[in-house]
């Protein structure tokens, strides 16, 4: 947990200084996201899994249904978001999530990923 705990501090710290005096629009020849829809896509992935954590330390709801980046990234438009919009929601979800992680870590959560009928879930 120390360890996951420490690269979400790490990250929250870290982005700013990565995306300092950046447009954001910044991407590599190979990827598809900016350097701010990467951010976006942080922010986004930790604001996700605060909530399901805390939905399940708080109700009991352990079963979640995956959640497609692309399609995110699409609908929250990644490739256009500002630096300081990205930069924001990352310091916010990383609060959330280390608030949360180690609520549901003291109540023994385990999240189970359920991606259809039949399927089996995933822990996480």
């Amino acid at each position: 947990m120390m360890n996951v705990l420490g690269a979400v501090l790490k990250a929250k710290y870290d982005y700013p200084n990565l995306l300092a005096l950046r447009a954001g629009t910044e991407r590599h020849p190979d990827l598809s996201w900016t350097a701010a829809g990467y951010a976006a896509h942080l922010a986004d992935t930790l604001r996700l899994w605060s909530e399901r954590l805390v939905g399940a330390y708080v109700s009991g709801v352990v079963d979640v249904v995956p959640c497609d980046p692309d399609l995110l990234a699409q609908v929250r438009g990644y490739n256009q978001m500002s630096v300081g919009a990205v930069l924001w929601s990352v310091e916010e979800a990383a609060n959330s999530w280390i608030e949360a992680a180690p609520e549901a870590i003291k109540n023994n959560v385990v999240l189970r990923v359920v991606t259809g009928p039949g399927d089996s879930p995933r822990r996480w």
